[in-house]
Formats: C-alpha cells, structure tokens, sequence
C-alpha cells in the first residue's frame, strides 16, 4: 500500500444545495482525492475541523514517527541505560512503530 507523500491542507468547503459546511483535505499536487466531512448536529464543526488538521497532518506525522524511530534505535546501548535511568523507564519504541504499521495498513 502506498499513500501520496505531498502536503496536505484542510479548508471550508460549502455545499450551498444542502446547506452544509465541511472541511476537505487536499493536497498541493492534487494527487489525492477531496475527503470531505461536514458539520452536523452530532458534531459540531470546531470538532470537525480538529479532525481534519489531524487528517491533513498525517504525512508529516508518519514521516515524524519514523525519523523519531530512527534516532531512537540509533542510540548506543550504554545511552540508552542512562536515558532510561533519567527518565526513570525505559525508552520503549512499541508505540511509534504501531502507530507506523498502522498508518501503512499493515
């Protein structure tokens, strides 16, 4: 499986014939196709627009996870102890790499 990896913005979108008000995630390529969610009485648009941010940040959020898994598996082990020891708990990668299987449909 394999996502488009442009940068993807959220903005209104009006449907005058049945007096809605969504959100549609686009990309600056127009690789993707026009996700569009609309307000409604069970969800109210401030909480339709967080959704959407959090949709339209998906790919920098996917790169972001795996750049942090990078860094993180890059740390010698004697570091690791002492990163550990710091925060009082293990450095545990389990949560980004779920995340990351998730995000690739895996």
């Amino acid at each position: 499986m394999k996502n488009t990896n442009g940068k993807w913005k959220a903005s209104k979108r009006y449907d005058l014939k049945k007096n809605l008000v969504g959100i549609s995630i686009d990309d600056t390529e127009k690789k993707i196709g026009v996700m569009t969610t609309y307000s409604s009485k069970q969800l109210p648009m401030d909480e339709v627009q967080a959704n959407a941010n959090l949709i339209a940040s998906a790919p920098e959020l996917l790169t972001a996870c795996k750049y942090a898994l990078g860094v993180l598996e890059s740390i010698p082990e004697e570091y690791a102890e002492l990163i550990a020891d710091i925060l009082d708990e293990s450095v545990d990668t389990g949560m980004i790499e779920d995340a990351i299987l998730k995000a690739e449909g895996k």
